[in-house]
Parts: C-alpha cells; structure tokens; sequence
C-alpha cells in the first residue's frame, strides 16, 4: 500500500498552453523555522497539491508521489533531486531489513517484503543517482 493515494485530481490533465505557461516551473519543499515544511507544485497543480506537511520526508514523499503520479506531473522537474533522494533516502535507514534483505514494513509505494536492491534500484533509476557513490555516505 502506498502512502498516498492517488485520486482523481490526478487524473485532470492541464491544458497545452498552461503546460507551456509553467513550463519552467519545478516541485519543490519550503521549510520554516516552525518545523513546518510545505510542498511546492507547479502553478496549475497547487490548489489540489501544495500542503505543508509535518516533517520533511513527508513533504519530498509527497512531491515526489505526485510527479510520478499526476497525469502531466513529469512534466516539471524536481529543482533539487539529489537533495529529495537524500531525504527519502534517510527514511529508508529507519526500516528494518530481514535475512532475506526484505524490508519488514511498508515504505513510500514498497510494499513489506520488497527486497532492499529493488529500492536501491528505484532510487537510481528515480533520481539518476548512484546509491553507493550519492546516497551511501550520508553519515
């Protein structure tokens, strides 16, 4: 189960002409001094996207959920994806892995029992990052 659904203002696709008004719109996150962090969407997607969310995670989960899941979402670019990675990528520390290097509980879309390289993989591919090389260093 995924952590968000997807409904369907997802399904409502923006005009030609708002695509090429926004095009050099990006997703991105705010964060206050507050401990408030809010996702940022192109134009056409903030009255049903843009939120502020009580942790960081939760807020790139968020940008980065309807992206991949908004009709036009791959339109705009992330304006910092190494720096979503990272995030995303600090969470998935706090799941535990078991013998059979599966994940014990659900994360983002995974499901529990996803295998750890099928994650690492997702990132990659994702993020067009390398997880050893961007992500494993973190501490």
């Amino acid at each position: 189960m995924s952590m968000f659904n997807v409904s369907d203002e997802f399904k409502e696709e923006v005009s030609s002409e708002e695509l090429e008004r926004t095009k050099d719109h990006v997703f991105s996150v705010i964060s206050d001094d507050d401990g408030e962090h809010v996702s940022i969407v192109p134009e056409p997607l903030a009255e049903d996207f843009n939120y502020p969310w009580g942790s960081r995670f939760a807020a790139v989960a968020w940008i980065v959920f309807t992206q991949d899941n908004h009709v036009n979402g791959k339109y705009w670019k992330l304006d910092n994806p190494i720096e979503y990675a990272k995030v995303l990528w600090e969470e998935l520390s706090n799941i535990a892995v078991n013998d059979n290097d599966e994940i014990d509980d659900e994360y983002l879309h995974f499901e529990k029992g996803t295998h750890r390289e099928d994650i690492w993989h997702w990132f990659e591919e994702r993020f067009e990052l390398s997880v050893a090389t961007d992500l494993m260093n973190l501490q």
